[in-house]
Formats: structure tokens, sequence, C-alpha cells
């Protein structure tokens, strides 16, 4: 029965962020094509304007992307659709798990349409050309220093995707269980689904901000100056994971027992 509630939720969802993440693709060609055309140069405010377009249009996928999978959560449990989805045979946990599921695979979807959308505009640039060895060998050092704590690489982009993975998990079921303490309200749902957000992400933040002084900085002493940026993301990359993984745990536990003990339908 998951796999039924996979795909209903999935192609409903598709429906809205397939077309839009489509028209990102076209839109890329054409500004694939305006370079070609040398437009940019020709024609630097016209340039201008399509970057930042471009790049608007990039954020902005990602923000309705997040907005019609949390959508979907509460319009198909939450409003008329929940009576029928109610009736269905089906445990809350296979509800909330359909719709993490769906939501993940989306955002990870996104992020490989982006990639490739940058990817289509880029490649075979000529200005690429100018950049020399050393130069990206200074870039991709500042960037292993800046985002994979300069240590091993392959270590440290595993550790980094997973950490991604475990944030993308974490912010739909914080979505998630706000929503499912915001239906407890007789009145102004949408309203009480928000506040609970408010102090879900304040309590979250209060929390990170504790631990990675206990946990996180106790773990630089008596270590060598040269080892301490490597030493100093491991030990906020592993707190940080730990942490997030408790937080899910609390999330999906509190969204499965709201859903199964205490729905508020309309």
């Amino acid at each position: 029965m998951l796999g039924k509630l996979i795909k209903y939720d999935l192609i409903s969802v598709s429906k809205i962020l397939f077309p839009l993440h489509l028209a990102l693709l076209v839109v890329t060609v054409l500004g694939r094509l305006s370079i070609a055309l040398k437009l940019p140069q020709n024609a630097p405010i016209v340039g201008t304007l399509m970057v930042m377009l471009y790049i608007f249009g990039i954020i902005a996928i990602g923000i309705i992307t997040i907005v019609v999978l949390v959508m979907r959560f509460y319009k198909n449990l939450f409003t008329s659709e929940g009576y029928l989805m109610h009736t269905l045979p089906v445990k809350a946990s296979q509800h909330l798990n359909s719709k993490l599921i769906v939501a993940v695979l989306w955002s990870i979807l996104d992020c490989v349409f982006i990639i490739f959308s940058i990817f289509i505009l880029l490649v075979n640039q000529p200005w690429l050309n100018h950049i020399s060895a050393a130069d990206w060998a200074e870039l991709k050092a500042v960037f292993s220093t800046m985002f994979l704590g300069g240590g091993n690489e392959m270590i440290s982009i595993l550790i980094l995707c997973l950490y991604m993975l475990i944030a993308n998990i974490y912010l739909f079921l914080s979505f998630y269980a706000s929503i499912c303490i915001g239906q407890l309200m007789n009145k102004h749902k949408v309203l009480g689904s928000f506040l609970a957000y408010l102090v879900i992400y304040v309590i979250s933040q209060i929390f990170s901000v504790i631990s990675m002084l206990v946990f996180g900085l106790s773990t630089l002493k008596g270590l060598p100056v040269q080892t301490m940026t490597f030493e100093y993301y491991r030990s906020i990359m592993a707190l940080s994971i730990v942490e997030t993984l408790v937080f899910i745990i609390i999330f999906y536990l509190l969204s499965n027992y709201l859903i199964s003990r205490k729905l508020n339908l309309d």
C-alpha cells in the first residue's frame, strides 16, 4: 500500500514541479543561445538582466518546490481530501513515509535539474579556458578548506552529502510536525502551524548553539594548529548529524502520534 501512496503523491506533485523544472531547462537553453549570439556583449544591460532573472529563477524554483511539497502534506491529510485519505486502510506512518519519500526524492531532482541547468549554461565557455591550472588548484584548495575542512576530500564529500540528505529530511519533518501541531486548533490552523514552526525553529537553534559550545569546541583542545581546521570540521559535522537525527526522530514520532491519535479535521 505504501508503494501506491508514493505513486499517487509523486504523480500529484510532479504535475506541478516537472513542467516548472522543464521551463528552467528551456530558459537555460535560450540563455545559452543568447550567449552564442553574443547578446551579453552587444547589449550589456540586457545580459545583466538575464543573469539576474536566471539566478532569481533558480532561487524561486527551489522555494516553490518546497512549498508545493509541504502544501501536498497539508492539503492531502488535513483538508477535505483528508476525509478520504484517512478512511483508507493505511497507517498514519505510511501516509507520513509516503509524503517524506516523495519530498526528499523531488528535492534531489530539484538539485539535479539546477546543476544540469548550470552545466548547460557554462560548458565550453571560452572564458573558462583563460583560467589557468594554478587558478583551478587554488580554487579547489579554497573550496576544500571552506566546505570540506581541508582533510581527506572523498570522506569529507561523503560526510557533506550525508549531512545534506539528513538536513533535507529534517527540513520537511519540521514542517510536517508544525502542521500537525497547528491542526490541533479549531480555528486558524495555518496560523497555528506557522507559530508552531517558529517555536520549533527557535528551540532547535538554541539547542544547536548550546551543543556546539559544549561539545564542538571541546574537541579542539590540545590539537595542533595545522590539523585544527579538519578536526573542527569533522567534529562539527558529526555533531550536526547526530543532533539533526535526534530532531528527525522527535518530529517523526510527534507527527505520527498527532496524525493517528489527535486528528482534527474541519
